[in-house]
């Protein structure tokens, strides 16, 4: 009797034994199958399930608690729990081979032997902010397509702009050129006008140098001056000297009074038909004038039939000056002692032209008569109907 209970108690102590030392081993052995594992006892059926329920889930750890170690009452010896010893070979490193070598056993049972890694369970947000995180991801997306669609404005907007700048470049890159071309052309005209300005300055010396010469003709009285006037300056209708003169439109280009060339221009014009029948003609040389349309309106300045002669005028009104003067004819002296007398000669033809005289009156009035009415006429000219004709032509007493 003492002898089976001190076997059983040994047997049972071997069991612990073992059991504390294959679990130890168990747990030391790395999760990577790569690597080695150092020698490690076999490990028993009981420390085999006493492992498979660690691994297993709770309930199943429950079940199979009872069958964790060996009943002790069965008649088994220490020979029949333990498996034989493996030799002392290096064990494979992985621990799915250990577990194989103890199922080969006909005391394990077969069952899963899989250790899985414990993983944390997912723990549940709060809705509250799962709610906050899927709206602030709304909007962010929302914001998103705003930019992605205000980036996409921005540039179409840029290449547009970028198209309308190279249009404008290419406008003005032309316009520029134009420009260039027609300051080129420019500075050409400026040139050529300078040089006409030039001849045309020649010319003025020239003329006023004549000018000149005319003004101060050598006239040694006041008789020959007047003698002068008559043949150059006198008019050929009224044989007096001209008062304004008047230059037709014609190719010779003779002067006559304002006055008189009115009377004689307007003598043909006929009332009946208000128009121009026979051709005018100078009175000199019988050169053509022109006659105008007179139910043509507008007309142009070019149709008008005279005008003032401006050169004409300048030199006679010099000539007339010098006749005011007491030129060369100087009064003569008087006799006897003490201050000099002027004596005026009543026999001097020039008297009448000095200030105050006669003939210089009535040229001045003539004159000035003769160039309102053709200024008049002329200044109306371009919309001057027929009854204006007419009327202008009675106005003259023509």
């Amino acid at each position: 009797m003492s002898t089976r209970g001190s076997k059983a108690t040994k047997t049972a102590s071997t069991s612990d034994r073992l059991r504390k030392e294959n679990v130890l081993a168990y747990v030391s052995v790395p999760r990577h199958p790569a690597r080695t594992v150092k020698k490690v006892k076999p490990k028993t059926p009981a420390v085999v399930e006493e492992v498979e329920e660690m691994s297993s889930p709770i309930a199943t750890r429950s079940r199979r608690a009872s069958s964790a170690v060996p009943s002790v009452t069965k008649k088994s010896t220490l020979k029949d729990v333990l498996p034989k010893q493996p030799s002392t070979s290096r064990v494979s490193s992985e621990p799915a081979a250990a577990l194989k070598s103890v199922r080969a056993s006909s005391l394990v049972p077969r069952t899963s032997t899989r250790i899985r890694r414990a993983t944390p369970a997912i723990v549940d947000m709060e809705p509250p902010k799962l709610a906050q995180y899927a709206e602030e991801y709304r909007d962010l997306k929302r914001k998103r397509s705003t930019l992605e669609a205000s980036v996409a404005s921005f540039t179409e907007e840029k290449e547009r702009k970028d198209r309308e700048l190279k249009r404008r470049r290419i406008a003005l890159d032309k316009e520029e050129m134009d420009m260039k071309k027609q300051k080129k052309h420019l500075e050409t005209m400026k040139a050529d006008l300078a040089a006409r300005a030039e001849q045309l300055r020649e010319r003025e010396m020239v003329v006023e140098n004549r000018e000149e010469a005319s003004r101060r003709p050598s006239i040694d009285n006041s008789e020959a001056a007047l003698k002068f006037l008559e043949e150059c300056f006198s008019c050929s209708l009224c044989c007096d000297i001209m008062a304004c003169p008047t230059v037709l439109a014609s190719s010779c280009g003779h002067s006559f009074c304002a006055m008189c060339i009115l009377k004689w221009y307007f003598a043909r014009f006929h009332i009946e038909c208000n128009s121009w029948h026979t051709a005018v003609e100078c009175p000199l040389c019988r050169a053509s004038v022109r006659t105008p349309n007179t139910g043509y309106i507008p007309r142009t300045l070019e149709s008008r039939p005279m005008m003032i002669n401006r050169m004409a005028e300048g030199a006679l009104q010099s000539f007339v000056d010098m006749l005011l003067k007491p030129g060369s004819s100087e009064p003569a002296p008087g006799k006897g002692k003490g201050k000099k007398k002027a004596v005026i000669d009543l026999d001097d033809p020039a008297l009448e032209w000095r200030e105050g005289g006669s003939a210089r009156r009535d040229w001045i009035e003539r004159g000035q008569k003769g160039k309102a009415k053709l200024q008049e006429v002329l200044s109306v000219w371009e919309k001057l109907t027929p009854a204006g004709f007419t009327n202008f032509k009675r106005s003259l007493d023509a």
